[in-house]
């Protein structure tokens, strides 16, 4: 976790190398590490934006516990920047959603079916790459058959 999903009505010449990008982005970013990073892109040419189909975009972020006023500020600085760097979309042609699911709402199934992040945990760099990020103690809880 995060999760951000980029939709747009620009065409992205290497769709891949763009998420990839993008998912680095978010890793630094959001202070999480790489393997608990989800990138989504999609092209929409039906994207419009104040009526009109100039390049726009629509990014939704869902992360845990780490949003607020001056995170999300500093979190579309970054987003922006590099939309308009990569995709040429103006800061002013789209919006991003910031949503915190809550921790209990949240499945993440690292080896085994229907694990449920279920207790708080606490910032700690787990593995020397210098991001900080949120230990978190799993348990089985029945799912759905």
């Amino acid at each position: 976790m995060p999760a951000l999903e980029l939709k747009t009505n620009v065409k992205a010449e290497d769709p891949r190398a763009l998420v990839a990008e993008l998912s680095q982005l978010c890793a630094d970013v959001f202070k999480f590490p790489i393997h608990l990073i989800c990138v989504s892109y999609e092209y929409n040419e039906y994207l419009a934006w104040a009526g009109t189909f100039e390049p726009a975009l629509w990014i939704n972020v869902s992360t845990l516990e780490n949003l607020g006023v001056e995170e999300n500020d500093r979190y579309s600085k970054a987003l922006f920047a590099f939309v308009g760097e990569k995709l040429g979309i103006e800061d002013s042609r789209g919006f991003i959603m910031f949503n915190d699911p809550g921790r209990e709402n949240i499945g993440y199934v690292p080896r085994a079916p229907f694990l449920s992040i279920l207790q708080n945990s606490q910032l700690a760099d787990h593995d020397g790459s210098g991001c900080s990020y949120r230990s978190t103690t799993v348990r089985m809880v029945k799912g759905p058959k």
